[in-house]
């Protein structure tokens, strides 16, 4: 992990299947939006594949990268993940409630099921 002080920019989390390797998508969609935005940190799932290279690209850019390593076999660690993940999201994009987020989040996942399909 890069050093704990680099805060400012975007949190993205980045996250998908295990056997994701379009590194040179997953690193191009990340460059463009860090030279649009600023990414600050990289948070991801700690495991193989589109996780993984979102890590990669964190460490070769010197970005702050957070693992998340899921741990599925507790209930409560499965209900924690899906309160932080919409009021963290919420705070990340300086909205009021984390309901504005889960509604957000809804309508961007319709977009792109409606798209390609290939992201």
């Amino acid at each position: 992990m890069t050093s704990e002080n680099n805060t400012a920019g975007l949190r993205v989390l980045v996250c998908g299947g295990r056997n994701y390797r379009d590194g040179a998508k997953v690193w191009g969609r990340l460059n463009i939006l860090h030279a649009e935005r600023g990414i600050g940190a990289i948070i991801h799932g700690a495991q193989r594949g589109a996780d993984q290279l979102g890590e990669y690209w964190a460490k070769a850019n010197d970005i702050r990268h957070i693992p998340f390593k899921p741990h599925w076999d507790t209930d409560e660690q499965v209900l924690a993940l899906k309160h932080l993940l919409p009021h963290e999201g919420a705070k990340a994009l300086g909205m009021k409630s984390a309901a504005g987020f889960k509604k957000r989040l809804a309508k961007a996942l319709e977009n792109a099921a409606k798209g390609s399909g290939d992201d």
